[in-house]
């Protein structure tokens, strides 16, 4: 009974939606539209002009902070391919633990270092709640680095979580 209550509803959804799309139709057909079609033109491109300056004080607010984060991840991209140099600034920026933190954290997400153990975790998507996270026994999901070296850390562990439910539930 309920089911026939549900493709009721829905039917007559169906039908509301095409007598509203057949309705659009004949407003796009009309010579009213046709002719106004210069002044939308028209209005489109001002709205437009007039938004310009909008996006440019936009993009001039970003700016600083994205080649500040820009030239965070090159310094320290510099700094991990260099042992010596890396030694020498993690000693020093333990007296900074909330800014280390920062800087791990986008250095997790641009992919420069995998998460490591007991560091501060990048929270999940709450879709990702749900999927198992611990790997299956006997497949190659701990060296999911190895085999996809070209991912980022959150996508080899977004892999590992995937071929682990696949595995799971076959």
């Amino acid at each position: 009974m309920k089911i026939d209550e549900l493709n009721a509803s829905s039917h007559h959804w169906w039908l509301e939606s095409d007598r509203i799309n057949k309705e659009l139709q004949t407003v796009y057909g009309s010579k009213s539209w046709k002719t106004t079609w210069p002044l939308r033109k028209l209005m489109q491109f001002t709205k437009w002009l007039f938004f310009i300056p909008i996006r440019l004080v936009i993009w001039i607010v970003r700016l600083p902070k994205r080649t500040i984060r820009w030239l965070l991840v090159k310094a320290m991209a510099f700094v991990l391919k260099r042992p010596a140099f890396k030694l020498k600034t993690m000693n020093w920026l333990r007296n900074y633990p909330s800014f280390t933190a920062k800087l791990q954290r986008l250095a997790q997400v641009r992919g420069l270092v995998a998460a490591q153990l007991g560091a501060t975790p990048i929270p999940a998507p709450p879709i990702l709640d749900s999927v198992v996270t611990e790997p299956v026994a006997g497949n190659e999901t701990s060296n999911c680095g190895a085999h996809l070296p070209h991912l980022t850390p959150s996508a080899q562990r977004i892999y590992r979580e995937l071929k682990a439910a696949i595995e799971e539930g076959a």
